[in-house]
């Protein structure tokens, strides 16, 4: 049996088949090196209150909308690139992310950078994990043409 197997075996010496959810390499572990930064959210926005918050948040960008969903070019998208009107493309759909932005671990510049443009590869390369269909779902504004 090799240390690796011995690390997860069960108490009778087989192993498991389950394997912790962090693992060495992983983009969650921390460490000095390479960690990602993480910002001290504000009480009252954490992930399970955005889900509370989620309903006001669609309510109030469906409002704006001149119809729903909408076919967007990435010149509209543009112009929605700033702190208080904050727009961004993942996957084709575009999200209306100003109301979430206060509740994202990374902080509000992080998500800043993307403003207005296409975020899928930065969102993948940093939690490739995360279903943002699922997480903004009442942010959907439309699609990029």
């Amino acid at each position: 049996m090799s240390d690796r197997t011995r690390e997860f075996a069960r108490p009778s010496g087989r192993p498991s088949g389950r394997m912790p959810f962090l693992t060495a390499g992983s983009p969650q572990m921390v460490s000095n090196r390479g960690a990602r930064e993480k910002v001290v959210l504000a009480p009252g926005h954490s992930a399970v209150d955005w889900e509370a918050r989620k309903r006001e948040e669609t309510k109030r960008i469906r409002s704006r909308l001149p119809q729903f969903p909408m076919r967007l070019r990435k010149e509209d998208v543009k112009l929605h690139a700033s702190r208080d009107d904050c727009w961004v493309s993942l996957g084709g759909k575009v999200y209306d992310i100003t109301g979430y932005l206060d509740y994202h671990p990374g902080g509000v510049d992080k998500l800043l950078l993307v403003a207005g443009k296409d975020g899928t590869a930065m969102f993948n390369r940093y939690h490739p994990w995360v279903n943002f269909e699922r997480m903004l779902d009442g942010c959907l504004v439309g699609f990029v043409l």
